[in-house]
């Protein structure tokens, strides 16, 4: 009742105008206001019957917001819709232009009423137009809205809505078997509304109790990398989706330290805004270099892709990208990749005792993708890569980084190793790899005496 009086002194019993869309938009975030009820008028002349209809449609909308400043209930209902204000457009232009962007196919006159930032709009039906009763009944029924409508709730049914989003923010949290809203929920609704601009918010509710998770909610789960089987200590949980990249926030993790609260997950939302929220890299250990030394090739993780691989002076490097469930990829290393590493160390060998540059051969990496992402590393790239195709994609995953021609500068392009003649797979052996390195590089191979 209280919001509802603050509505009232808000809104006067006065129609705002709206002279444009940025006005309007100064209107919704205006704070305090929850609900807009708009007056879009067409173009017309005041004789004709269109605007005769136009002009009792105005008539009707200041009445309604009198009647809405006036009364304490509709229809004997008490009113608690918190902060509501009346407005039309100033001009048919913008009408037209309002029109576009709250709904498509909408003719005018109408009345649109917009609920919580312009996400959720609803007209009013055309026999209500110049009922100023009727369009405040409309106007009360959009206003008190849960804001559970502002959110969207993960099922395997929306799926493809939710990809097609953009920005999709996903809600983890533990579901209340009664279905009651938890605060984890709750925080989650009010960041939805707080930060409504940011994206496309997701609710993603975890059952509790265990068991068997459906197979949807597990893989999107596993890709933020949330363990479902400790949800205790795992949620709730913020996971920001941004094709190639990812950003999450978990509680009770190294970057939280301990509960997930509002707070820290506007913070979250400002830093991805402001474009200063690092992405989420999933990385291995990175190895014990002296354990490494002399190996013929190097092993890359998540933390060390960069600094390996992509870094200034690193030259030319050689990565084959793994996964225990590639039995393709188990294959080329063991029957091409090493045996193509064993030729390079021995050219690096000869050259070196030829008082050359051993150091100039291309360097060998290997990288576990099961272990370690580095899509927040493939966007600095050249080319398709950097439009998200991922290693992982590709049937036999090779990539040559080439150093530039400035050899310190950072490496900005891949080579894909080509598998295939655009026709048939192309066999995979050891020295068709030298043959690459060769087309690529200035590698040479040591010559046998």
């Amino acid at each position: 009742a209280g919001a509802g009086q603050e509505g009232r002194a808000l809104a006067g019993g006065e129609v705002v105008t709206v002279a444009s869309l940025d006005e309007f938009t100064a209107l919704q975030q205006r704070e305090g206001v929850e609900t807009v009820v708009l007056g879009l008028f067409g173009p017309g002349d005041s004789d004709s019957a269109q605007g005769q209809h136009a002009a009792r449609v105005r008539v009707a909308l200041g009445q309604a917001a009198a009647m809405w400043t006036e009364q304490p209930e509709v229809d004997g209902q008490a009113v608690s819709a918190g902060t509501m204000v009346w407005a039309a457009c100033g001009s048919a232009d913008v009408s037209l232009e309002l029109a576009g962007q709250l709904l498509t196919d909408l003719d005018l006159p109408a009345v649109v009423a917009v609920k919580a930032f312009d996400k959720i709009s609803s007209a009013a039906a055309p026999t209500e137009l110049a009922d100023a009763a009727a369009l405040l009944r409309h106007a009360v029924s959009v206003a008190a809205l849960e804001l559970r409508e502002l959110t969207m709730t993960y099922s395997p049914v929306n799926q493809r809505e939710i990809a097609s989003s953009p920005t999709p923010i996903f809600g983890f949290f533990s579901a209340d078997p009664a279905g009651s809203v938890t605060q984890a929920e709750a925080n989650f609704l009010k960041l939805a509304r707080a930060r409504h601009a940011t994206g496309t918010f997701v609710r993603v509710p975890i059952p509790t109790g265990g068991g068997m998770f459906e197979q949807s909610l597990q893989g999107l789960a596993k890709y933020f990398e949330i363990d479902l089987r400790s949800p205790e200590t795992n949620l709730p949980a913020l996971g920001i989706l941004a094709p190639p990249l990812k950003y999450r926030l978990v509680a009770n993790s190294d970057e939280v330290g301990g509960p997930l609260e509002l707070d820290r997950m506007l913070e979250l939302l400002d830093s991805y805004t402001a474009g200063e929220l690092e992405p989420y890299v999933k990385s291995a250990p990175p190895p014990d270099p002296e354990a490494e030394a002399g190996a013929l090739f190097k092993t890359a993780v998540g933390s060390t892709f960069e600094s390996l691989v992509l870094a200034p002076g690193t030259g030319d490097v050689l990565v084959a990208f793994k996964s225990r469930y590639c039995q393709a990829c188990r294959q080329l290393l063991q029957n091409a990749f090493e045996p193509a590493a064993e030729a390079v160390k021995a050219a690096a060998e000869a050259v070196a005792a030829a008082g050359g540059d051993g150091d100039a051969a291309p360097t060998m990496v290997v990288l576990d993708i099961d272990a370690n992402t580095i899509d927040h590393l493939l966007v600095k790239l050249e080319g398709e890569l950097s439009t998200g195709r991922l290693p992982f994609r590709y049937t036999l995953p090779v990539l040559l980084f080439p150093r530039g021609a400035e050899p310190d500068s950072p490496t900005t392009r891949a080579v894909e190793f080509p598998w295939n003649d655009g026709r048939q797979l192309l066999p995979v052996n050891t020295e068709r790899v030298l043959a690459f390195l060769e087309e690529h590089t200035g590698f040479e191979r040591a010559k046998e005496e």
